[in-house]
């Protein structure tokens, strides 16, 4: 066809360039890794979305905009050509989707609805804000730790270097000389030879803690655990748990809009979510609900879920509109993660330079005091 998306596109693009200035570290540390380089991840799920809402807003139908979309990507593994070919014969867009394996329980429900309601751009629209808001809080997350794990692999590299080549060189020296150390001298030839002599059963040890937590990472004990103890973290552990109830609210937000029914709503949100306190509060709540008590009664006995959050949903309940109170709830812990990150982002890293810099400081001054002490000496 003659028709490309790129026309579509233009102004949307332009738009997303302006607000998000290119960072080359945090974009390749953003990009979803995956072995086959198959996986259909939440980024290319966000861009699916933009595009369609797009094409569908325009005025063009399903199968001219799916054709679209089919024709912009690379023929191997296209994904869109294979929805395009099931909507061609007559399966709807839900039913599609679910045939790839590739979108959520969440995503194609919702989808469904927005073909038997007749609001499916609608619908598009609102998955993809979803991914996006997603998809910028994981780029918060993101930036958060690259400058952290930066510092502290450079510091641990120094370090590194200094406890094996430098100070064994001074302590070689200082064993010709017979000099009397400092004690900050005598610590730091006693850490070398301690860091010599462990560093590599250690660091063993370690890449076997950090593959069976990896392997580990989905079992139900871990994600248990692991969650209690993030949420315990001081700071870190608050600024976590709006990030989960963030996802939350917007999970919750999109299909009580779509008209879902509650339990179905909740049951979908704790798929989505993946986070463990959370996931066990909402099954709970499904509970609390099927015995006749309110979202707001069941939730006020969750300790995962904050005071004013409950009271806000109580609010929703009561006037009927709890598809406009998630929405809010969405917006305002969106942007409370934002500010916390920014504010531990400045506190963390003059803290790591004073760390680092005084490690470095110490070593150095261990190894001139000797030669200071051995010149006065001399003058002598």
């Amino acid at each position: 066809m003659a028709i490309k998306i790129n026309k579509y596109q233009k102004s949307n693009r332009k738009k997303k360039e302006q607000e998000a200035p290119s960072n080359g570290i945090i974009e390749f540390l953003n990009k979803d890794i995956s072995l086959g380089g198959n996986r259909f991840n939440n980024k290319k799920k966000e861009q699916f979305y933009t595009d369609l809402s797009t094409l569908l807003n325009a005025g063009l139908d399903l199968n001219t905009s799916l054709q679209l979309l089919s024709e912009e990507q690379d023929k191997e593994d296209n994904i869109y050509a294979q929805i395009n070919k099931d909507v061609l014969v007559g399966k709807p867009l839900a039913l599609a989707l679910e045939n790839t394996q590739l979108f959520t329980k969440y995503e194609y429900q919702s989808i469904r609805i927005g073909e038997e309601t007749g609001k499916l751009a609608s619908i598009m629209l609102e998955l993809k804000k979803y991914f996006e808001n997603k998809n910028a809080l994981r780029s918060q997350f993101i930036g958060l730790v690259t400058y952290p794990i930066i510092v502290i692999i450079i510091a641990f590299g120094v370090l590194f270097f200094l406890m094996n080549f430098v100070v064994p060189m001074f302590i070689g020296f200082l064993k010709q000389v017979n000099a009397e150390l400092p004690s900050v001298t005598q610590f730091v030839l006693d850490l070398s030879s301690a860091f010599s002599e462990w560093y590599k059963p250690v660091l063993g040890i370690l890449i076997l803690l950090i593959a069976f937590f990896y392997f580990q990472r989905k079992t139900e004990w871990f994600r248990k655990y692991s969650g209690v103890i993030l949420l315990r973290i001081p700071i870190v552990g608050k600024m976590m748990q709006r990030v989960y109830l963030t996802r939350f609210c917007q999970s919750m937000s999109l299909l009580t809009k779509s008209k879902v029914q509650l339990i179905e709503a909740l049951n979908m949100t704790a798929q989505m979510v993946d986070f463990y306190p959370i996931e066990q509060s909402l099954k709970r709540i499904e509970k609390s609900i099927l015995k006749g008590n309110t979202l707001y009664d069941s939730m006020r006995e969750e300790n995962v879920f904050e005071k004013r959050m409950v009271s806000m949903i109580r609010v929703g309940e009561e006037v009927n509109k709890l598809d406009e109170i998630f929405a809010k709830l969405t917006s305002q812990y969106s942007d409370s993660v934002e500010s916390q990150s920014k504010l531990l982002k400045s506190i963390v890293e003059p803290i790591l330079i004073i760390v680092v810099g005084g490690v470095v400081a110490l070593v150095a001054m261990a190894m001139i005091l000797p030669i200071f002490k051995m010149s006065s000496s001399m003058e002598f």
